[in-house]
């Protein structure tokens, strides 16, 4: 489906399909700005992949309509005889908020791209792109990923320990010139494999550089007291891989050392009036809860770092001022 807004303020749009043994569906576009989507579908055999695509482009509506594109290119294989989907897009503060009900676990490849500006492409001004995948998928999930100015995500699904899902996400955040100072470009991969039933985190890149990095295998609470929120316990995250630079290409910073195993690396560079570039890469085990904080002495000098760790056999702390942060690494045998 296919909608762009006109120079006179009306809309057009388009819708297509091809479908196989139809019993039931239903396409529905709700809320106030005509952007929360609701699709539910009884069709098919249970052995064949659905692809379906959005592309809704409200840009040059009134402010208080979130002009923006949404475009979102989905796959479930194979897509289950029955299937509840629920969208709602990020906003200012509100999370992307995704609920998925079906009979069978599946596998989902999807892009969603963002773009509030004039601009259309991954990387450019305030224009946000993201593809995941996602093995396994049990048959509930349902998964808040942070908007524009948010931090936190969580996702809470009902497999089973046998059947744990893996997720592979990257985001590719483009700059925003309409903050002062301009809002620099933020790439993320991630590999997060044997999800636990509830996962929560925080990234902060509010200030063009990795304020606050969390992982939590559980539905936990940020504000005191923190901690596991029950009924949700304590559980681990298989193994977890990540890189985030200021661009997709490694530029700008010295070689990485020699590093164990498992390990997390944070590398930046800055000479002004050039452009900061940074990288934060690491691969862990048995992930309970990772925490890693930039804790400035001075405002936004990021020259003092704190960080914490919990798996099992390996324990990191780091902190350290000045140029030289102090480093502890413990290799796994």
């Amino acid at each position: 489906m296919v909608s762009r807004r006109q120079a006179n303020g009306t809309s057009r749009f388009r819708a297509a399909g091809r479908l196989r043994g139809i019993r039931g569906g239903g396409f529905i576009r709700k809320g106030p700005k005509h952007d929360k989507l609701e699709v539910t579908t009884d069709l098919g055999s249970g052995d064949l992949p659905l692809r379906g695509i959005v592309d809704i482009d409200n840009r040059g509506a009134p402010a208080a309509d979130d002009p923006k594109r949404l475009l979102v290119d989905s796959t479930v294989d194979p897509l289950p005889k029955t299937i509840q989907i629920t969208f709602e897009p990020s906003g200012l503060t509100d999370p992307m908020h995704l609920v998925y009900k079906s009979p069978a676990k599946v596998n989902v490849d999807t892009s969603v791209r963002v773009a509030t500006g004039p601009a259309n492409e991954c990387g450019q001004d305030r224009v946000i792109c993201a593809l995941a995948r996602v093995d396994r998928l049990p048959p509930d999930l349902d998964i808040k990923l942070p908007g524009k100015t948010g931090t936190d995500f969580n996702l809470h699904h009902t497999g089973i320990p046998t059947e744990l899902p893996d997720v592979y996400a990257t985001v590719d955040a483009g700059p925003d010139s309409t903050k002062s100072p301009a809002a620099p470009r933020t790439w993320a991969k991630v590999a997060l494999l044997g999800i636990p039933n509830d996962v929560t985190g925080r990234l902060d890149t509010s200030t063009g550089e990795v304020r606050a990095a969390e992982f939590h295998g559980c539905s936990y609470r940020f504000t005191a007291p923190t901690g596991c929120t029950p009924p949700s316990t304590q559980g681990a995250i298989k193994h977890v891989a990540f890189t985030i630079r200021d661009q997709p290409q490694r530029v700008g910073l010295p070689p990485r050392p020699d590093l164990a195993d498992q390990f997390v690396s944070l590398i930046s560079r800055h000479k002004a009036p050039g452009p900061k570039n940074f990288e934060v890469v690491g691969a862990v085990d048995a992930v309970r809860n990772v925490v890693f904080h930039q804790l400035d002495q001075v405002a936004n000098d990021g020259k003092t770092t704190a960080c914490w760790a919990r798996w099992p056999m390996w324990r990191a702390a780091c902190r350290g001022s000045g140029r030289r942060p102090v480093r502890r690494r413990r290799r796994l045998h």
